[in-house]
């Protein structure tokens, strides 16, 4: 899972019906993403690196199927902790520290309230995001897609997101990628997402005897693995719905 702004991947398994499912929340690229827009290379931060947010989506996707408690209740510690804070952590100050580093130019966190100079141990309030959670508890889904959220990020991305790349985001729900790893099964997020890397090198190294091999030839193999499972990312990986990904055909025995 990720922020508001980010994306969330669930694979779930439902124990009285035994069904398994996979809630891909990746966003879709916006409107204004066409390749004319970017010229040599594809902006790092801001509007112009994001899809839309499919994190909420996703919340909600799961909530109507497996959900017991109302929003309110879910999201409530979510909402205190913005609203009076947290201690910043050691690896919250460094994320902090590093990103400075690296996009020194970049008004990232002084735009979210938060004192980029933390210690560890200081507190972290974000009044805007208790503001938003609620909003989300209160009024549901459509509070960020279609409602005041939605006019916020249109608003705050000087157009790079439109109402309607947010209204017409929906969550996948699918049947997850399954392989059988020495007679265990493990279930992996379809495409677009990249589960399909690790199903392959299960595939790979199934007949080795791993426990038999040295470290060095039991991660020798599964870096060779892994390479191949790159490879062929790279060459068929796409989104299913512009694009034809056999995926079966990777994961097949053949």
């Amino acid at each position: 899972a990720s922020q508001l702004g980010g994306d969330a991947f669930l694979i779930t398994h439902h124990a009285k019906t035994k069904e398994n499912l996979a809630f891909n929340g990746s966003g879709e690229a916006g409107h204004s993403a066409v390749r004319s827009a970017f010229g040599d290379s594809i902006d790092h931060h801001g509007p112009r690196s994001s899809t839309v947010p499919g994190t909420v989506s996703t919340w909600f996707a799961a909530h109507e199927r497996y959900g017991n408690l109302p929003m309110e209740t879910i999201l409530a510690p979510a909402i205190r902790y913005a609203e009076e804070g947290f201690a910043a952590t050691r690896d919250f100050v460094m994320r902090i520290k590093f990103f400075k580093q690296q996009f020194p130019e970049n008004d990232f966190f002084a735009d979210m309230g938060i004192n980029s100079n933390l210690e560890i141990g200081d507190l972290v309030v974000q009044k805007d995001l208790a503001k938003t959670l609620r909003l989300i508890a209160s009024q549901g889904r459509d509070a960020f897609y279609k409602g005041a959220i939605a006019d916020l990020i249109v608003s705050g991305t000087d157009g790079w997101f439109n109402h309607e790349d947010l209204a017409k985001h929906t969550t996948r729900v699918e049947k997850p990628l399954t392989v059988d790893y020495k007679g265990y099964q493990v279930h992996g997020q379809p495409p677009p997402t990249q589960g399909m890397i690790l199903m392959e090198e299960l595939r790979l190294i199934a007949h080795k005897d791993i426990k038999s091999m040295s470290v060095v030839d039991r991660v020798h193999l599964m870096v060779e693995a892994k390479k191949l499972g790159f490879v062929d990312r790279n060459e068929i990986l796409a989104d299913p719905e512009f694009t034809p990904v056999d995926v079966d055909r990777i994961l097949s025995d053949d």
